[in-house]
């Protein structure tokens, strides 16, 4: 994606892997000068599938009505819902004995969005697709 030069501000990009495979995923940034001189950022992994922990689960997903995120194991304090850039659209203080809770989605943009989970037991970043 074409960058914005030299600027005195802080710049944001943003890209959405809507393909992602079971098992681990690898990224880097490649940052390319207008000279054409380059540089790789360090590679990144992330698991998905059979590689996550399965202390938090989430159906369905992808969603276009309804999730339901369950808390396998553990205590949960606070569920939030939050875009990849990081803004908090819904949070939902978690009732205790409570191991399921709901989030409706009919009110987003069809995209990726992130589900955080934490307590003194759990504390995870699980992502979800909304169609």
């Amino acid at each position: 994606m074409e960058g914005n030069g030299t600027v005195n501000r802080v710049s944001e990009y943003s890209f959405v892997h809507r393909d992602l495979q079971s098992g681990f995923n690898y990224y880097r940034l490649k940052q390319v000068d207008y000279d054409g001189q380059f540089e790789y950022s360090e590679v990144k992994r992330v698991s998905l599938g059979a590689f996550e922990d399965v202390t938090v689960s989430i159906y369905p997903n992808p969603s276009s009505d309804v999730a339901h995120i369950v808390i396998n194991e553990g205590i949960a304090t606070s569920i939030e819902l939050i875009t990849l850039s990081g803004a908090v659209l819904k949070s939902i203080k978690y009732a205790e004995g409570m191991n399921k809770q709901t989030f409706k989605v009919t009110d987003l943009r069809t995209g990726m969005y992130l589900i955080r989970v934490q307590g003194p037991d759990v504390n995870t970043i699980k992502r979800l697709i909304v169609k």
